[in-house]
């Protein structure tokens, strides 16, 4: 499975959580040799934080073309 990351690297001193992919420093740096079970037992958890609001993932800015 690849990683959930989506290039926005910046743990949260308050939450500890990467602002960008909502994982903890111990999910990120156990992500290459955890099982695949381990993996999406670990995006469930993300989805629990986004969706109780202990998460709030950082959009990436789209260049969108000017009218």
């Amino acid at each position: 499975m690849s990683s959930p990351c989506i290039g926005i690297c910046r743990i949260d001193d308050f939450s500890g959580m990467c602002e960008g992919c909502g994982r903890t420093m111990e999910e990120i740096s156990g992500w290459p040799s955890a099982s695949e079970v381990e993996q999406q037992q670990t995006l469930a958890e993300v989805a629990e934080r986004i969706a109780d609001g202990s998460h709030v993932p950082v959009q990436l800015e789209v260049d969108t073309p000017k009218k």
